[in-house]
């Protein structure tokens, strides 16, 4: 006879099958990736992985954050200017063009996947040794967004943008971070990364982390009486919602999150050397903006939680997937693998919380192809 685990587990296996087999396959290859670094197929592969995620993101169907609302805004037969009051202009223009051509829903989330993993993917290429690993690292901190059609490539603009940083070109930063504005207004919280190019002492950091924690205690009196008066009224019902909903807080949730952060940021800033600065170009400033994201996530967790979710998608995990593999760099060439395996787990970790996040609208997935007569109960 069987146990209920034993008939539980294979099931919830079978249902995140699609999921499982791209970590699978995204793990052989960096596997390969890191017994042969200049491995010539590297770049082939790298574009054959482009297409699979770009194919998971575009021929998903009922599956991902906000669905109801994207489907549904898509169908809307509304005009340009209507549309715009909903969503920012940005988005609606593609939205327009892609309804110049069709009117299916599909047509438009692949051109939209399409134009968000190119911005991705160039940038990975351009700030990582490790490509391979860094899609899977992308894949793990990521999977949970998917659905965030708004949100994801505002996120990649950004990226963009971060060159800009360590070349002190502030004109080419601004507008690339006004561009990502077009597609998600929270994109103005990244004009703050521009101020990092700098180095931090420890007492500077030890410093910011105490002043983080007096925040936490004070932050929604600080709203309420210094923010909330001089929002127009339109917002202020919305502000309230944000400011008083912490349902999403978890104390577990918070512990690994925090601890994950600091282990990551603790082991890259005491390992930082001229030779871990070629291999990840800009990490200092890459590392100053995720400190940040420890700081958010001291300062506002369960008070004003909105905070946490929209400013932590900026500050850390936009680079997160560059900093988890570049703990390898990290390691000496004896505890090299010793330091994969971790980041491997690090990774699955990450993955597990993520795609929990939103396991209902996510788990299975469900695509143009793929569970059909799956109807998922929220749909």
């Amino acid at each position: 006879m069987f146990s209920k685990a034993s008939i539980v587990v294979p099931f919830i296996v079978l249902k995140m099958l699609l999921y499982l087999s791209i970590i699978i396959i995204l793990i052989v290859l960096s596997v390969f990736e890191q017994e042969y670094i200049d491995f010539k197929p590297k770049y082939f592969l790298f574009w054959i992985v482009f297409l699979l995620f770009v194919f998971q993101d575009g021929l998903r169907w009922q599956t991902g954050t906000d669905w109801i609302t994207y489907n549904g805004f898509f169908c809307n037969n509304i005009s340009f200017t209507q549309k715009t009051k909903i969503f920012e202009i940005g988005y609606v223009l593609i939205d327009f063009l892609v309804h110049l051509v069709s009117n299916n829903y599909s047509v438009f989330l692949l051109l939209l996947s399409i134009i968000t993993y190119l911005i991705y993917f160039k940038s990975i290429l351009k700030y990582t040794s490790f490509p391979i690993l860094t899609l899977l690292s992308f894949y793990c901190v990521f999977i949970g967004y998917m659905g965030m059609n708004r949100q994801h490539l505002a996120l990649g603009i950004c990226l963009l943008s971060f060159k800009y940083i360590g070349r002190r070109n502030f004109k080419s930063f601004f507008l690339y971070v006004f561009i990502a504005s077009l597609f998600h207004v929270t994109s103005i919280l990244f004009l703050v990364t521009y101020f990092l190019n700098r180095t931090f002492s420890k007492k500077t950091c030890l410093t910011l982390i105490f002043f983080a924690i007096g925040i936490h205690f004070c932050a929604p009196y600080i709203v309420n009486t210094l923010v909330v008066p001089f929002l127009p009224q339109s917002i202020v019902f919305k502000a309230s919602i944000y400011l008083h909903n912490n349902s999403t807080f978890s104390l577990t949730g918070f512990i690994f999150g925090f601890g994950k952060r600091l282990l990551i940021f603790v082991m890259i800033y005491y390992s930082l050397s001229d030779s871990l600065r070629k291999k990840v170009t800009d990490i200092e400033i890459m590392l100053n903006i995720y400190f940040v994201s420890i700081l958010i996530y001291i300062a506002f967790n369960n008070t004003i939680q909105v905070l946490v979710s929209r400013g932590n998608l900026f500050f850390g995990s936009l680079f997160e997937i560059f900093l988890i593999p570049a703990l390898i760099e990290t390691a000496t060439r004896k505890s090299k693998f010793l330091m994969y395996f971790l980041v491997l787990c690090l990774l699955m970790l990450t993955f597990s919380k993520s795609l929990s996040t939103f396991y209902e609208q996510l788990v299975p997935y469900k695509g143009v192809f793929i569970n059909t007569d799956f109807s998922r109960k929220k749909f």
